[in-house]
């Protein structure tokens, strides 16, 4: 049973803040998202029983996966007031406490990403599965995180962060987190014998209410100091960085100075379009980390690749970076495209693969029919173009009433495809009509739901 915290005169509430982290490369793939990392927040308690008896699973599963998460935790006022780590900073281990979700009353308590609440009992079920949740959501935000000793009584702290893409309105938040790990007592300093207490908050900055954090795509770089204090271990000391939403508590991610390379090649696009004489391949990157290069590679048949061309990397940087290459083609068919991203030291990264059916440019402005047909709530719409022009490709319903603008502007010669999501229109037939000054085509599609 955990131990419960019964609230009473002294209970005071305060508002507070957050933690975030960053992206790293997945092994087999470059990916239009960071990687997420999930803050396992605990609250604990020196003389609490049940956090004696089931910390120890919760702490073999956090060392167990240390390279895939970010774990802090903050020392409460229940049962024993006299816990010293929540004594060595009363008033933001109680921001942090009562800010979280879920009214804080038992200890121990764990709440993941500040969405998935009170994790119990500790047991590899229950921590997987609150960890595979969180991993199934990618994230829009990178951050890598630096901690460094500039003087004898000051730590600084800085913060890069890419945003690939806007996130939503409200009210988000950067806080920055000195944390400990681990620390041992010679001695129990509570009730519950507990001497060993890993990844202990020790302060938040530039306070408990943290800084606003910008929601536009973007790079972005804080720096922060704070005092090192003499109660802390220097060896033992590192810096993690939240970003979170403070009226829904939930962490888009996470980051922490234990962690190198945090910043990867993230791919922030990557497409293949049918010209006269070949394709033109196109990317970008949103970070690049010892990035030597990247190989174009085709292919007949979808399974054998052959390398193409090569184009040179930028190294290590935080900037959006753009890259094409022309691919000059004498054969008709089906040709399939990826990326063969390659690190300093020889790693290697895919794309995905995009197939272009080269050869088959149309005399007239031409809509394929779309798949799948019918199609709930997304279908694939594909059009052709003979040469390059304005286009306007739009929605409407049977009784000629224009639904909406899928796409329009200037585009090149070739083959184009894109996602028409329709989860907020009603089931029925309507009309896709594109529309330019050389030629126009429509199609119906069939929306059943």
């Amino acid at each position: 049973m955990k131990k419960i915290f019964t609230v009473g005169l002294l209970f005071i509430v305060f508002v507070l803040g957050i933690n975030a982290q960053s992206g790293r490369k997945n092994s087999d793939e470059l990916t239009s998202g960071f990687k997420r990392y999930p803050l396992f927040e605990e609250v604990t308690n020196a003389s609490c029983g049940p956090c004696a008896s089931s910390n120890p699973v919760l702490n073999a599963f956090i060392e167990q996966m240390s390279d895939s998460l970010i774990a802090i935790t903050y020392h409460a006022w229940w049962p024993g007031v006299s816990d010293p780590m929540y004594q060595h900073n009363i008033q933001q281990n109680r921001d942090r406490i009562q800010f979280m979700k879920g009214n804080v009353n038992a200890t121990p308590w764990l709440n993941v990403d500040g969405v998935i609440v009170d994790v119990w009992p500790f047991n590899s079920t229950n921590l997987i599965g609150a960890y595979n949740t969180r991993m199934a959501v990618m994230s829009p935000l990178g951050l890598e995180v630096t901690h460094t000793r500039i003087s004898v009584d000051t730590v600084e702290v800085r913060v890069k962060a890419a945003l690939l893409s806007d996130l939503p309105a409200g009210s988000w938040k950067l806080r920055v987190y000195a944390v400990e790990h681990p620390i041992n007592y010679a001695t129990a300093p509570g009730s519950n014998g507990e001497r060993f207490f890993p990844h202990v908050f020790r302060k938040s900055v530039p306070g408990s209410v943290g800084e606003i954090f910008p929601t536009t795509a973007g790079n972005y770089e804080f720096v922060y100091r704070y005092k090192f204090e003499p109660a802390w271990n220097d060896t033992n000391l590192y810096s993690i960085a939240v970003v979170q939403e403070d009226n829904t508590k939930e962490v888009v991610n996470t980051g922490s100075s234990k962690f190198t390379n945090i910043l990867p090649v993230e791919l922030a696009s990557f497409e293949a379009l049918q010209q006269k004489n070949g394709i033109l391949v196109s990317w970008s990157t949103a970070t690049e980390l010892n990035n030597f290069g990247f190989e174009i590679e085709k292919s007949y048949d979808g399974v054998v690749f052959t390398t193409e061309a090569f184009v040179n990397g930028k190294g290590t940087s935080t900037d959006l970076t753009h890259y094409s290459h022309f691919m000059e083609l004498n054969k008709n068919g089906a040709v399939s495209v990826r990326l063969k991203q390659i690190d300093l030291d020889g790693s290697v990264s895919y794309s995905r693969v995009e197939t272009v059916e080269f050869g088959l440019l149309p005399t007239t402005v031409m809509l394929f029919d779309n798949y799948p047909n019918p199609f709930n709530p997304s279908t694939t719409i594909s059009y052709a173009l003979p040469e390059a022009t304005d286009i306007t490709l739009s929605v409407y319903n049977t009784l000629g009433e224009l639904v909406k603008v899928l796409d329009s502007g200037f585009k090149p010669e070739g083959n184009h495809k894109m996602e028409f999501e329709a989860s907020e229109l009603p089931s029925g037939v309507y009309l896709l009509t594109l529309n330019s000054p050389i030629g126009n085509s429509v199609k119906k599609i069939n929306l059943l739901k």
